[in-house]
């Protein structure tokens, strides 16, 4: 029925029509049509006559109640309209006169704040001067505040975010000095989309009450040849600027380039590989697939033993060359791939993709057979093929919006997007596939709706995708199986809000039994059941997986001896399962040296350094021995009483120390793998003043340069496509302000 009068009584009330009126839509139907009134909330059937009814009379027995809520609400639903249009309103000339200025002190205030804002959430300078919001700021300070506050310009938002950055830098670096004793760095080189190179520099360290402490220190632009010296210069410098002792750097984290490794040994400071970076060594060989040239061997269908590619490339795949981009995303080469509209934007430039290949290539070149590459070459094709359609359905919009109406429709669930990886993360290929494995059911029904008449015709202009194959499927989830421990693995070195590098040893250790593992597909196996492809398959992939071990033996063969008793600073690791009887002896031998050896530094001697005593005279030691004797017969032998002195308190510490390290692993028994370290420590620091020391030392260590690439990912955020052009010094002071006084 249409509309009726008092809606706080016909809220609650409708008619019913006669019989003879039914088959009439609602919006055709008036008063005359009605044969009785109808109450929700009782379900009473009430008489009812045109002009004359019993609706007001029922509604005012039964549900006053109801009525009296409906008349509340409304009146509040009135008060809030009336606010609401009084705020929106021009104020009158006597409101207006009533705005007040804001101070000097309250106006710099406000422009700080602002600087602060729109550096912390990497916003353009643009933003003071867009109108809608110039319009925010005069409605809430002018219109309701009645104060008048005035939006800087870009060229004050640009001087107040570098004086913003300036009193940051000097409020951290005092910090640092007060807090900051043995410390760890990671460090990296990112070339912008305007091929302008930064250096990244991040530390890490402890506090005396064992509060772990992550900072950014510098996105520094970094012009000319990025040789192991510049390298090395570079860092000093940047060392030096912040006040940091190199002296107490316990460790600095790298990439594996041969200037990194020249940077770090003249530095003269303890350095090591990135883990993270190592292990993509291992793995990416298997999963990223170089872009093919005219000029690839491989590409031309030509193989030569000798000159064989790396990167062997299915002929089935070269309509794909196109998968240049870090994402797995194709350029725009309309010819070949009409379905590519638009090309997506890079996460990283060539330059770093083109680096990736080249040192992967190396890499594999130099420890794989030539039979081995062409087994790691089938895998990369199937999982090339899962890339041909992550990618399609990523950029085709047609095609998306149907896989998400067939999950929708098929499978009654909220459609999954595919995911495309990058050349220079491993792990984003293994969530490529994961995510294809939870459309394998949805990708089956779009093949063959392609298969269709109707299909045909909405997809006339696409290239012929290669449908995957049940062997294709199940060699994909043998692949998961196998990555799915070593990405997780991954991640827990990946971390910087807790101890890394204590457990980078047994991670690696967990990441080698993973590939050991003769039965690794035993549950895959039985899942796919008796097909014929079953055999095939898993002699392949257990020949992956044993030159992936290899691989891995290789890379991680020279690893710095303190990974191997650092786990024991953890009190979870104490029981040191991962290692061998020899292994277990060596790093306790290690664990106590470095004891030692930090109890001495905390412990000044009272006695001359032998070097002060030391006659720097020509003449060779062993003549002076000679004549010694020959002068003072026996007496020439004894040790002086300074030295017996240091002999005997070199004992007495080495006896203290080995207590401690007694007493501590006794205790270390009883922690929980759920218990914090950090928070351990800081409960028994007074118990184990030494170790205690030690943990500060190796506990704020990190096992990867993850946080530099983190600090990376900030600044590409900056210079975007549409801020290429901003100034080195510019991004410096965003970066600096994003990653420590805001994201933290």
């Amino acid at each position: 029925m249409r509309n009726q009068h008092r809606p706080d009584y016909w809220t609650f009330v409708r008619l019913l029509p006669k019989p003879a009126y039914a088959h009439l839509a609602v919006e055709d139907l008036v008063t005359d049509h009605a044969q009785a009134a109808y109450c929700l909330r009782c379900e009473t059937c009430i008489p009812f006559r045109k002009g004359q009814n019993g609706v007001k009379k029922h509604m005012v027995k039964f549900h006053m109640d109801h009525l009296a809520t409906y008349a509340s609400e409304k009146e509040k639903k009135r008060e809030a309209e009336v606010t609401l249009t009084s705020a929106y309103s021009k104020r009158d000339p006597q409101s207006a006169s009533k705005v007040v200025a804001v101070s000097p002190q309250q106006q710099s205030h406000v422009n700080e704040l602002l600087a602060l804002w729109i550096a912390g959430s990497l916003r353009p300078l643009s933003t003071v001067g867009d109108k809608g919001f110039s319009a925010l700021i005069r409605y809430l300070t002018s219109d309701l505040g009645g104060i008048e506050v005035k939006l800087p310009s870009r060229t004050q938002v640009r001087a107040d975010i570098t004086q913003q950055a300036a009193e940051l830098r000097a409020s951290l670096k005092s910090k640092l000095a007060k807090e900051c004793g043995y410390y760890s760095v990671t460090t990296d080189i990112w070339t912008s989309r305007t091929a302008r190179s930064f250096l990244a520099l991040t530390v890490h360290y402890l506090t005396c009450e064992f509060q772990l402490c992550n900072w950014t220190l510098e996105v520094e632009h970094f012009p000319g040849r990025h040789s192991g010296a510049a390298i090395a210069e570079g860092l000093s410098s940047l060392l030096k600027r912040w006040g940091l002792d190199l002296a107490n750097c316990t460790k600095l984290l790298r990439d594996g380039a041969s200037n990194g490794v020249l940077a770090g040994n003249l530095l003269g400071i303890e350095h090591m590989s990135c883990i993270a970076h190592s292990l993509h060594l291992v793995l990416a060989g298997l999963l990223i697939k170089k872009r093919p040239t005219p000029s690839d061997p491989s590409a031309a269908g030509v193989s030569h033993a000798g000159t064989a590619s790396v990167m062997i490339v299915n002929q089935d795949l070269i309509r794909t060359q196109q998968l240049e981009e870090d994402t797995g995303r194709a350029t725009t080469t309309q010819a070949a791939n009409a379905w590519f509209e638009e090309p997506m934007e890079s996460e990283a430039i060539p330059s770093q993709r083109e680096r990736a290949w080249c040192e992967l290539g190396d890499f594999l070149q130099t420890w794989l057979q030539l039979e081995e590459r062409s087994a790691m070459g089938e895998v990369r094709d199937i999982v090339q093929r899962f890339r041909t359609i992550a990618v399609y359905f990523h950029k085709s919009p047609k095609a998306w919006n149907r896989l998400a109406e067939i999950q929708i429709e098929r499978q009654a669930r909220r459609p999954l997007r595919p995911i495309t990886d990058c050349p220079t993360r491993w792990n984003s290929a293994r969530d490529m596939l994961a995510r294809m494995m939870e459309l394998e059911v949805a990708t089956a029904h779009f093949f063959t709706y392609l298969a269709t008449d109707p299909g045909k015709k909405e997809f006339k202009d696409t290239p012929s995708l290669s449908r995957p194959a049940p062997a294709d499927w199940f060699t994909a989830r043998c692949l998961v199986a196998l990555l799915d421990p070593i990405a997780a693995t991954t991640e827990v070195l990946s971390g910087e809000k807790y101890p890394t590098l204590s457990v980078a040893f047994p991670c690696l250790r967990a990441i080698r039994a993973t590939l050991a593992r003769e039965d690794l597909f035993a549950q895959e196996a039985v899942l796919t059941g008796p097909q014929i492809y079953r055999e095939s398959v898993l002699e392949r992939m257990h020949a992956v997986r044993r030159i992936l071990l290899n691989l891995f033996d290789r890379r991680f063969a020279e690893l710095p001896d303190e990974l191997l008793w650092v786990s024991l600073l953890d009190p979870r690791l104490t029981d040191m399962s991962t290692l061998s009887p020899d292994e277990t002896i060596h790093a306790k031998n290690c664990f106590i040296a470095a004891v030692i050896e930090i109890a001495g530094e905390q412990q000044p001697s009272s006695f001359p350094a032998v070097e002060e005593l030391q006659d720097k005279s020509p003449v060779p030691k062993r003549a002076k021995m000679n004549v010694k004797a020959a002068v003072f017969g026996k007496r020439a032998t004894r040790k002086s009483s300074w030295q017996a002195d240091t002999d005997s308190r070199e004992r007495s510490m080495r006896v203290r120390c080995e207590a401690e390290v007694h007493r501590y692993l006794a205790c270390a028994e009883l922690a929980s793998v759920e218990v914090d370290p950090l928070d351990w420590w800081q409960r028994h620091a007074a118990i184990f003043p030494t170790l205690a020391q030690l943990a500060r030392k190796w506990l704020a260590c990190v096992a990867t340069s993850v946080p530099s690439e983190r600090a990376f990912s900030t600044a590409g955020n900056t210079v975007t496509a549409q801020r290429s052009s901003l100034e080195t010094d510019l991004v410096r002071d965003v970066v600096f302000i994003h990653e420590n006084f805001v994201s933290s």
